[in-house]
């Protein structure tokens, strides 16, 4: 309480627009956690207007009114931070969550290719895309997904795991069959506490 009336006092005070806004979501924060959603979405949009061009805000905007059940509001967020910074891969990313967790996989694809190109060396939105796809049930487009977040970070054993997944959800024949238990077994070396890799690997394997 003594840190929220602290900020409270230094928040207006702060000329850099960049650290006022980052003062007004730490606040908005504060107040949500005392239960007091009218002041922190107040907080939120201080923080709006002092750095609008901030894709932080927006994305902490959204956060805050997915939270609270509001989807509606979350796109509606994101949407006006879209309207400044169309480029902004982590906004794109976001819509397309709010679609996603709302069972629109139409739209939620569409914003994860949008991430995707804003950010061709991020492969989170790639993955994020095939998942969309194998919820639509787009085995062959999930795979070719999985396949490019895999090209982007090697190292993530969930590119394994789910390009295993899209395979198997293909009807393989006994080449990919063999392949979708390859990629298990590097999602295993990869991270070996993974008990849905291990499990899948194990279904994999039998006769």
């Amino acid at each position: 309480e003594q840190a929220k009336r602290l900020a409270e006092q230094r928040a207006p005070l702060v000329s850099d627009p960049e650290a006022a806004a980052e003062n007004y979501r730490w606040l908005a924060k504060a107040y949500d956690g005392l239960k007091r959603p009218e002041q922190a979405y107040r907080a939120f949009e201080q923080a709006v207007e002092r750095a609008p061009a901030a894709e932080e805000n927006y994305l902490a905007l959204s956060v805050f009114a997915m939270d609270h059940a509001n989807p509606a509001f979350a796109r509606e967020a994101l949407g006006r931070g879209l309207g400044l910074l169309p480029n902004s891969a982590k906004l794109a990313m976001q819509m397309g969550l709010c679609w996603a967790m709302e069972g629109d996989f139409g739209n939620a694809r569409a914003y994860f290719d949008r991430a995707a190109k804003a950010d061709p060396r991020w492969s989170l939105p790639l993955l994020a895309l095939g998942i969309a796809d194998l919820q639509a049930g787009e085995a062959q487009s999930a795979g070719e997904a999985f396949r490019n977040a895999r090209a982007l970070d090697p190292g993530d054993y969930r590119c394994y795991y789910l390009h295993a997944t899209a395979i198997g959800r293909s009807n393989p024949d006994p080449a990919h069959r063999e392949e979708m238990i390859q990629e298990l077994k590097r999602a295993v070396e990869l991270d070996p506490k993974q008990a849905r890799v291990h499990t899948a690997l194990g279904q994999a394997q039998l006769p």
